[in-house]
């Protein structure tokens, strides 16, 4: 039974969306057959308590049906059924979430049924309701367009009704054409960021109809008050411009004012969109822009932009870790790990936390406690190996355990090669100049200047993280 697709969609449920379930199950409204109201009353008890042991088919059959004899085919059948209701219930969440879209709905309704008595308050309670509404994305205006035509017809319904004239300011037929134009311009420019940023990492091309329209149109005239149109237009220049540090402090203005009117998930791309700047300009040595990128995600902690259904992506954790590494910023980034390890989620979390600390270890050259913190770290995914494998070569060579050095060197040469499918070439290529690099330090004799000089040079030229050229650089200057 736990193989099934519906126990395990249900088993990532939390207690709170399984109660909410439960209403939605046994509500004669939405579902009137028992048989699926007793065949998730024999599920619940495992879902909330996690309970491992096995959940056999059979015995739910006996539950459910009683001495009937057991018949898989309308068992599964059962099972698919819940599942369709589940479907509907995530549909109803998502409706129920979404006030605009109720107003619109029920502006529609009162306009097909023909109730005018209902016009002068439903009209005046959804202009309360689009007042309050604290996010105005892109589709906030498309919302307030489909609420305008709405709007319109009842109007019109309304005069024919009374057979009573409207001016035609009263139509709001201007207010509807401007929050379509809106709707279209914010979402256009958003969807050719997101074709850009793709650009910027694959070979992919393409364009989309009308940008130079699009573009021309938005600096002619002033979009500065609307979000969506603002936001995106800075970021398509800090793609179109990426030499031009002005649109990232730009953008940066613009994400202090207008973050807040964003949907949480769109809030954080919009955050990456400025940490791509930033890591663009880090990766060719401006190095004034990590303080940038960490005060980005400082700012996005602040404001809970981070933290998506409660939860930090493993990925992003370590990120601002090592942002604040890099800066030296080590008992900031302690307080990070004691304050937001819960946000981790639990699978991940022992691996993150042990990682973490040992970087911050390795930051403050505690080698003793890299070695015993990596020692904690399960290296059942490619990211935590091949980065311990890093921290352990700095580690070996600062401890000046060579020999233990050159032995790790050549495994992770062999690591990169079998994990050709893994990595991405640049990956490859940022790896192996690093193992050559670290091979060439320990062929070095102190007081080779010219040497020294000629490596140092390869180093600042390569593609090599920031943290590991850092490192590589401090190794060479203390052999001059």
């Amino acid at each position: 039974m736990k193989s099934t697709k519906i126990y395990q969609v249900l088993d990532s449920l939390s207690v709170y969306e399984l109660n909410r379930f439960g209403k939605f199950v046994q509500s004669p409204y939405f579902n009137q057959n028992q048989g699926l109201i007793r065949l998730f009353e024999q599920l619940i008890p495992f879902l909330k308590s996690k309970d491992q042991s096995d959940l056999d088919k059979t015995m739910v059959w006996t539950q459910i049906f009683g001495e009937e004899t057991y018949d898989d085919a309308r068992f599964r059948k059962l099972s698919s059924e819940l599942l369709r209701l589940y479907e509907q219930f995530l549909a109803q969440e998502i409706y129920d979430n979404n006030p605009l879209h109720q107003a619109n709905n029920l502006i529609e309704g009162i306009s097909k049924k023909k109730i005018v008595k209902l016009y002068n308050s439903v009209v005046s309670s959804v202009n309360r309701l689009s007042e309050r509404q604290l996010e105005k994305p892109a589709s906030y205006f498309f919302y307030q367009y489909q609420l305008e035509k709405s709007q319109y017809n009842l109007t019109s319904e309304f005069e024919k009704q009374f057979k009573k004239k409207v001016k035609f300011g009263d139509l709001n037929i201007e207010e509807t054409a401007k929050n379509l134009d809106i709707f279209y311009l914010g979402e256009k420019l958003k969807l050719f960021c997101m074709l850009l940023s793709w650009q910027d990492v694959t070979n992919i091309s393409g364009t989309l109809l009308f940008m130079d329209e699009i573009i021309m149109h938005v600096e002619k005239f002033d979009y500065s008050q609307y979000p969506p149109v603002a936001i995106y237009y800075q970021i398509y220049k800090s793609y179109v411009e990426p030499d031009r540090e002005e649109h990232f402090f730009k953008l940066k203005e613009l994400i202090n004012m207008y973050i807040h009117l964003f949907p949480v998930e769109e809030a954080k791309d919009i955050f990456g969109s400025a940490h791509n700047f930033c890591i663009r300009r880090i990766n060719i040595g401006q190095n004034e822009f990590v303080r940038q990128n960490f005060d980005l995600y400082k700012e996005a902690i602040e404001k809970g932009i981070l933290f998506y259904n409660g939860q930090i992506p493993p990925i992003t954790f370590r990120n601002i870790v090592m942002s604040a590494n890099i800066l030296n910023e080590y008992e900031w980034a302690e307080n990070f790990i004691h304050l937001h390890k819960d946000k981790l989620d639990e699978k991940f979390r022992e691996n993150a936390v042990a990682y973490n600390s040992a970087l911050i270890a390795w930051g403050k050259k505690d080698f003793t406690k890299v070695v015993r913190l990596l020692q904690n770290v399960e290296f059942n995914e490619i990211f935590y190996d091949m980065n311990s494998k890093l921290m352990l070569v700095t580690t070996y060579y600062d401890t000046d355990e060579i020999e233990p050095l050159h032995s790790l060197l050549e495994s992770f040469k062999i690591f990169v090669y079998r994990n050709k499918k893994l990595l991405t070439l640049a990956q490859q290529s940022m790896l192996l100049d690093y193992i050559k690099f670290v091979r060439k330090l320990l062929s070095f004799n102190p007081g080779q200047i010219e040497k020294a000089d000629k490596l140092q040079q390869d180093i600042k030229g390569s593609k090599i993280s920031v943290t590991m050229k850092q490192w590589l650089l401090e190794k060479v200057e203390e052999l001059r």
